[in-house]
């Protein structure tokens, strides 16, 4: 429809476009100019439309730009405001510590600034107006002004809390999220930035009572392949830079690779102080021992400036060994304090270096002299060949050392090295109840094994391989003789070995299986044996000589009296392997158990067990001495196991064999009857609350 008016009357703008005074004059015209008005509301309806439109478009940018304006710093989130840049940062040539920012905040790019010098006109070329800005955060608001932005700088950084334990002094801070993809990555500047001093571990009177008062079970996990990682590492650093194939700037590359390579030589260094003995007075003991914690927290500074700046640089599987690191070494420092400031330290002189000092603190021994002279004289050094894995349990591994013979014309010498625990993670206490079971948090495993032989040795037994403490890669653990002969059942074949129990062609071979046995039992009722079954103990076939191996579940606090087995009693399908009290008794072991004192109970257990734990053996062997002499009285000591014969009972039953007699009057779970009665059928699996090794 056209605009147009009739003859002899002015030409007007279209009535949209007219003021007040003209939509007046058109009112009063005549018919044509009727028309007209009409055909001026219907276009004015459209313009209205056409006009809210727009009011709208503009409240919602008004709404969305007060939106961003307003949005409090803390909950600042560059990513969800941020659209494809203006201009392509790739076709810029970079240059450290400088940031590029869009004076558009729709547009704001957090991009690290690298490579060489640029101009202000080479960027503006590249379209919109740019600005150039120191390192540092930085908002631009929708009228281009420039204020800092009161974030932690840089933007993502990772700053050092969380890192390591309470030990370090370090005030706690979040962490921020970790640039995984380094071609998007926001890049961080290149040079350290300064973070808070590690609090030093002597220095504060406040930590250093802290950290005596604390349980510290960790320490570094394996020093030399931590070394060598980051060794090879920062080589690899310096190679791809030297062939352009890496993406870091030389400033980043040689940081990167200084870091590295100092955290590697606090490693070195750190080893070959702790391979040296402890000196021979407490003040050279003190200035040791200061000396290798100075240098362990200048590696944990050196993770925080890491963390605090160069996070960007790294891996997440590199950065999550650092932070591993950072924890080890607070751990470490921490037993150094704790042999420094041991009044018994002097213990040590002589013969024990800084690595068994500090592993006996993290495993919870005390510091005495009786503990010391448990150590091998072998050493890590003396090795002729490597370390051979010997076999593994469901918590422990074994493995075979081989070091020279005493002489020079000797065969090697083989002996089998599993590693103490700091912690329990077995599930005994639901054998015996968790008010009568063991300290979870300290174990002391190995302790336990070398009580077991010292009691041995006073009734004069010889049950248990030979063993001593040792450290191997730094743990320490027991130096065993490895057991002979073969155990009774075998669980590949999972059938019974055929052995002599009770064999007339091997009559002493026998006799000597018989009364093994039931001096094992007599022993492990007096340790309060809780692990004894047919995979920890070997027999030797061709003179009857018993090994038991395996005496970590022993001397647990509430096991008071040697109690009866429990025939309906199980965990799973799997009967607790507790025999009872034996119904014989050799009589050499007779004398020499109502001989023992408890005196020398005490001095013999009290480096390695807990009070508690000593008072129950002690109760236990009151049990047991009250056990042998009523079998005493009952004609029931065995002067020869070949010949011996049972007396004569009130209907006239007598004179029987020992094999005979045991498995007539014994218990079923006796280690005589278990063993000699497996016939070849297959006995209950063991539950996964038992471990082996």
């Amino acid at each position: 429809m056209s605009n147009s008016i009739g003859p002899g009357q002015q030409s007007l703008p279209p009535a949209h476009l007219s003021n007040a005074s003209q939509s007046s004059s058109l009112d009063s015209s005549s018919e044509s100019g009727s028309l007209e008005k009409t055909e001026g509301k219907a276009f004015n309806r459209k313009a209205s439309k056409v006009g809210s439109v727009k009011r709208k478009l503009q409240k919602l940018k008004a709404k969305r730009n007060g939106r961003h304006k307003d949005r409090p710093l803390p909950d600042f989130r560059v990513k969800q405001v941020r659209p494809n840049p203006r201009f392509n940062l790739a076709q810029v040539h970079n240059q450290p510590g400088l940031q590029v920012w869009s004076n558009n905040p729709q547009a704001v790019q957090v991009r690290h600034y690298q490579g060489s010098p640029i101009n202000i006109p080479q960027l503006q070329n590249l379209g919109g107006r740019v600005t150039l800005l120191p390192p540092g955060n930085w908002q631009i608001d929708p009228r281009g002004a420039i204020t800092p932005l009161p974030l932690p700088s840089p933007l993502f950084p990772n700053p050092p809390g969380g890192i390591v334990q309470h030990f370090t002094g370090h005030p706690p801070q979040q962490a921020q999220p970790h640039a995984s993809q380094p071609a998007q990555a926001h890049q961080p500047a290149a040079e350290a930035k300064p973070v808070a001093a590690v609090t030093s571990a002597y220095k504060n009177h406040e930590l250093r009572e802290q950290i005596n008062k604390a349980r510290v079970s960790e320490r570094f996990h394996d020093v030399k392949q931590s070394s060598e990682r980051w060794k090879n590492k920062a080589a690899s650093v310096t190679e791809a830079f030297e062939k352009g194939t890496s993406r870091h700037t030389k400033v980043v590359a040689e940081l990167k690779t200084k870091h590295l390579t100092q955290l590697a030589s606090v490693l070195d260094n750190h080893q070959s102080e702790q391979l040296k003995s402890i000196p021979a007075s407490s003040e050279e003991i003190k200035a040791q021992a200061q000396s290798q914690i100075d240098a362990l927290e200048e590696g944990m500074q050196i993770i925080a400036e890491i963390s605090n700046s160069g996070r960007a640089y790294y891996s997440k599987e590199d950065f999550a060994a650092l932070k591993e690191l950072s924890r080890e070494m607070d751990a470490e420092r921490a037993l150094l304090v704790k042999v420094m400031d041991d009044p018994d330290n002097v213990s040590f002189v002589g013969s024990v270096s800084w690595n068994e000092a500090t592993e006996l603190k993290r495993l919870g021994y005390s510091s005495s002299a009786a503990i010391v002279g448990e150590f091998t004289t072998l050493k890590d050094e003396d090795l002729i060949k490597p370390a051979e894995h010997f076999g593994a349990g469901k918590v422990h591994s074994v493995q075979k050392l081989t070091f020279p013979g005493e002489k020079e014309n000797d065969p090697p010498r083989e002996f089998l090295f599993k590693a103490d625990d700091a912690k329990d993670a077995s599930q005994y206490e639901k054998l015996v109840g968790i008010d009568k079971y063991l300290d979870k948090n300290k174990p002391g495993f190995a302790g336990r094994n070398i009580g077991a032989l010292r009691l041995q040795n006073h009734l004069d037994l010889d049950l248990l391989p030979s063993m001593k403490l040792a450290t191997h890669d730094g743990k320490l653990g027991l130096l065993m003789n490895e057991a002979n002969g073969v155990q009774p059942f075998d669980n590949e074949a999972r059938k019974a070995v055929d052995l002599p129990y009770d064999s007339l062609e091997k009559p002493g071979v026998s006799a000597n299986i018989q009364k093994n046995l039931i001096d094992a039992q007599w022993l492990d009722c007096l340790t309060g044996q809780q692990d004894r079954h047919s995979t920890n103990l070997f027999i030797n076939p061709e003179n009857g000589k018993v090994t038991l191996i395996d005496n970590d579940q022993a001397f647990y606090p509430g096991l008071e009296e040697v109690a009866d087995p429990e025939p309906d009693r199980k965990i799973g399908n799997w009967p607790p392997p507790w025999p009872g009290k034996p119904e014989l008794i050799d009589r050499h072991t007779f004398e020499k158990l109502q001989a023992l004192e408890d005196d020398q109970v005490k001095k013999s257990l009290e480096p390695f067990l807990t009070q508690k734990e000593i008072e129950s053996t002690l109760s236990r062997l009151k049990d047991l001495k009250r056990h042998a002499l009523k079998l005493e009285q009952e004609g029931l000591v065995v002067d020869d196991w070949a010949t011996w014969r049972s007396p004569n009972t009130d209907d006239g039953k007598g004179g029987k064999r020992v094999a005979d007699f045991l498995h007539s009057t014994g218990k079923p779970q006796s280690y005589f009857n278990a063993l000699s009665r497996l016939g070849g059928h297959q006995p209950a699996p063991i539950p996964k609350e038992a471990k082996s090794i």
